[in-house]
Formats: structure tokens, sequence, C-alpha cells
């Protein structure tokens, strides 16, 4: 009886294995890109990307080589680019693939827009005047470089200085929590003025008092903006609100884990500390007649090139994200694959940053001054680095979350030492959820926060417009 059990069963497994290879041969054009043989059609996939996330797309690549390939998962199927030669066709057909469908998935599913909101932002969703279509053009005036990023910047980089100004002792710290307190509190207040924003859905009927209560006028000029796009174009106080959470996430998730990732390597590394170190304290002025040291944060950026790849190089070698586009209808893409109309195109952002034709033999390592060399390969990195996305999907807030992110490491460096409580620096285990672009700490870092020889700052951040 066992026997015959068991021969029923393997019977069952071809069986399921010839239809499922034959609904593959018969469901794929020929002209799409070649779908790579597993060992259960559908379902291999399936639980490859389950189980192993984005390092399951980079796996394939290197057994396949293939520049772009087709994935076939129940009731989908997505084409997997892994080229960057294949990346500036995929930037130039920004309506026929297009970022919005996903973007209002998110809106409906992730943000709970009602069904009126949800039609806004729909409609029309590819034409240039839509909501979708302008949004990020709209915030140009508050998150390009001017005045109103420059507000913004001033605001977190003293919040952050002011909370670590108060740290008299040395204590310690998980140090994922305490980044992320202490960047969301600095970011939500510099936004808004106001940071005492909670879970979702008690946080509604908070933003929706914000707002109404005009309590932004007092905020940033990014909030100022988003509040006269969404009432520009009809949306009401609770979509209103719920898009705010969208932003709130967007804008703090990312950016605590960046700077997480971006202070472990720093601190982790004696000779990252030291180079990054004494770049930050050529910055520091010190005032003959009082003793105050001065620190101006907005020279950052122009005047510490190595902490500036640091941070590039952070983002390059932890980056977990992908880049989704909808495939609108049927298109011949790069003149050479069928992409049919429903599925979903992904540039697989870990693939473009482990390719050794672009980074070299050493692409699987970090090294913190590998975007300041000057090896003739400039050109060819830019266009392979995806830390904030490219083309219509580039980060609006890229040039604000690397401002404070590399503030924060200043003010870290120049004025405490970080040190691992068990006397070495052991790298923490990790979750990669889809949904982020950085690798989730899922066990504690534990440091203590050691404050130097106290003495009397100032911290400024001298706005480009003044």
């Amino acid at each position: 009886m066992a026997g015959q059990v068991a021969w029923y069963f393997v019977a069952g497994l071809v069986a399921t294995y010839t239809f499922l290879r034959a609904l593959l041969r018969l469901t794929q054009h020929e002209k799409e890109p070649q779908t790579l043989a597993t060992l259960l059609p559908f379902v291999s996939p399936l639980l490859g990307l389950g189980t192993q996330k984005t390092k399951f797309f980079v796996k394939l690549r290197d057994a396949h080589g293939l520049p772009i390939y087709t994935l076939r998962m129940p009731g989908s199927r997505t084409y997997v680019i892994t080229s960057l030669s294949l990346v500036p066709a995929l930037q130039r057909q920004i309506r026929i693939l297009s970022f919005h469908p996903i973007e209002l998935r998110a809106a409906e599913r992730v943000m709970g827009l009602t069904r009126t909101g949800c039609e806004i932002l729909g409609a029309n969703m590819n034409h240039d005047d839509s909501y979708l279509g302008s949004f990020v053009k709209a915030l140009h005036p508050a998150l390009s470089p001017g005045p109103g990023l420059d507000e913004i910047n001033e605001t977190s980089v003293q919040l952050l200085a002011a909370s670590l100004g108060r740290r008299k002792t040395a204590a310690g710290v998980d140090m994922f929590q305490w980044i992320r307190h202490e960047m969301f509190m600095a970011t939500t207040n510099a936004i808004y003025a106001r940071a005492s924003f909670q879970a979702r859905e008690s946080l509604i009927p908070d933003l929706m008092e914000y707002f109404q209560k005009a309590y932004h006028e007092h905020g940033s000029p990014l909030v100022k903006c988003r509040f006269a796009y969404n009432t520009r174009h009809g949306l009401g106080p609770e979509d209103m609100a719920r898009t705010e959470i969208g932003q709130i996430s967007a804008t703090v998730t990312n950016t605590v884990l960046a700077a997480f990732w971006f202070i472990w390597h720093i601190f982790s590394d004696p000779a990252v500390l030291e180079d990054c170190r004494s770049e930050v304290e050529r910055l520091v002025g010190r005032d003959e007649h009082t003793g105050i040291r001065t620190l101006d944060l907005s020279r950052i950026r122009t005047s510490c090139p190595v902490l500036l790849s640091t941070w590039h190089e952070m983002l390059r070698y932890r980056h977990i994200g992908i880049q989704a586009r909808a495939v609108m209808e049927d298109h011949l893409f790069d003149g050479r694959y069928l992409l049919k109309k429903g599925a979903t195109v992904m540039c697989v952002i870990p693939a473009l940053h482990s390719d050794t034709s672009v980074w070299g033999p050493d692409a699987a390592e970090f090294n913190h001054r590998r975007f300041v060399r000057e090896d003739g390969a400039g050109a060819k990195r830019a266009n392979a680095f995806r830390g904030f996305g490219g083309g219509s999907t580039l980060c609006p807030g890229r040039h604000f979350a690397t401002n404070e992110a590399l503030s924060f490491a200043a003010l870290l460096m120049t004025r405490f030492d970080v040190r691992p409580v068990a006397g070495v620096w052991k790298e923490p285990r990790v979750d990669m959820p889809l949904t982020v672009s950085l690798p989730l700490p899922i066990e504690p870092v534990e440091v203590k926060i050691v404050p130097k020889a106290e003495q009397e700052w100032k911290v400024l951040f001298s706005a480009s417009a003044k």
C-alpha cells in the first residue's frame, strides 16, 4: 500500500512538472526575454524570491549572464534587467514603462487612500500635468539646491547638534534604535516644525488637524509645497493626511537605515574613521578670544571628498532595492525584447552595483575611496550608481538625505567616540524586505557614545542663498 501511494505521489509530481513546463512554453512569446529554467516552473522563482530576496536576482545573473530575463510566477510575469547597457532604454520609456501605476497601488494599499483620493491620483496618470506626473516637479523649490533646501538642512542640523550637545557623559545605546530616534526627531521637526507623530492610524487625525489649523504655515517649504499641490488637485483632508503618511515613511525609513550603515562603516573601520575624521576636523574653527569651536556643515559636501565617497560607497555596497515599472502596452524594448502589457519590468540595483565590468574586480568589497578615484571610470560608474534611483524615479529628497547623514556623521566624529560595548565591532544579522532599499538590522548593536573633552561649540549651516 505504501509503495502504491509513493508511486502516485511521484506520478503526480511528474504530471505537474510536465503541465507547468508546457504552460510556460505555450504562454511565452519567442521574442520575450529568455525564461530561465527552474526546478519547478512558476513555483521555484516564487520560493527563491521569498527566501533570498534581491540576492536571488543576483544569483540568477551570475548563473546565466543574461542582461534581461523573464521570471514567471503564479499570476504574473516579470522582466528582470541586470545589465547597465539596458538602463538608458528603460529610462527613456517613462510612459510605456511607467512607475505611476505602482505609486497608485501603494497609495491605495499602503497609505489607505479613499476611492476619491485614488481617482484623483489615477486620473490621466501618464500625462505631464496629472497628479502623479507633476508631483516631483512641484517639490523642486523645496528640495533642489537653493533657499528652500537650505532652510530644511539648517533646521535639521541645529536639531541634531542640540540633541548631541545634551550628551555630557558616556552612555550605552543600541546604535540603530538611537540613530532612528535622532534622525526621526530631526527630520520630522525640520519638515513639520513638530515631532509628535506615531503610528499610522493615530497619525491621520493629527495630520488632519495639522493642516486644518494651518500649522503647516509654520513648517518647512517642503510641507507648504505639498499642501498647496494637494489642495490644487482637490484632495480632501483625510487623503491629504494619508499622502503625508507615505511621505513621512519614504523620507524617514530609508534615511535612517542609510545613516545607520554610514555610521557603522565609519566607526567600525579605523582607517575609514581616520580618513573621514581628519577631513571634517579641517572644517573646525576656533575663536581665539572665547575658545568657542565652530563647525560650518554647509561646506561638508565640497570639502570632504572621502567622507562623501564613503557615503556613496555605502549606498553602492549595501543597496538591496529594485526599480519597478509597469508595462502599459506591448513594447519592443531596446528594439529586441518583447515586453507584454500588464507585466512588470524591474531594474535590480544590487546587480548593477556588483557588476565587476563597472566597479572592478573588488566590486564585492567595501572601498571607502572608490568614488574619489581618478581612473577614467567616473562616467560609467555614475550611470551604474543607483543609490537614489535614476531617471524619472530619481529620489527628489536625495540632497536633504545626503546633507543630513553627512552632518550627523560629522557631529559624531568631531565631538564623540563611538565604541562597541563588546570591544569589537560585529556586523548585525539583517532582514532584507523588498519594501526598503537597505538591510534592516534585526539584532542590537550595543555601543557606548563617549563625549570628548568638554568644549563649547557653535554649529552652523550657512545657507547658500545668504
